[in-house]
């Protein structure tokens, strides 16, 4: 799958695809770094975490999410597939959460 992107030209913004911190999960991340006239560059990670057809893990698991949560500014769009109360209070059952939480506890990351 070849990802695309779209930007709003008068958002003069440069953006540029982090290839190396989306090895090895089968194109579930994909990992963009944006910056706009100059300022701060922030990165911006889209998953989609799935269970690929007669596999057992779920290869956006697979990635160096050190590298990529370390960095100045992320920002973590996902559809993660999984239900927990840490991001829904709602959640009757957790599911295929332990992983995610886990991130966010670890790296101190905001919902």
């Amino acid at each position: 799958m070849k990802y695309r992107r779209a930007i709003n030209k008068l958002a003069a913004c440069r953006v540029m695809e982090l290839k190396g911190q989306m090895t090895g999960c089968g194109n579930t991340i994909h990992v963009l770094d944006v910056a706009r006239n100059g300022h701060e560059t922030v990165t911006l990670v889209n998953i989609y975490d799935q269970r690929p057809q007669g596999g057992e893990n779920r290869l956006a698991q697979e990635t160096d999410w050190g590298a990529i949560v370390n960095q100045p500014r992320v920002m973590i769009a996902s559809d993660v597939n999984a239900q927990s109360k840490l991001w829904n209070l709602r959640v009757p059952k957790r599911r295929n959460a332990p992983f995610w939480e886990e991130l966010v506890e670890e790296h101190v990351l905001v919902i």
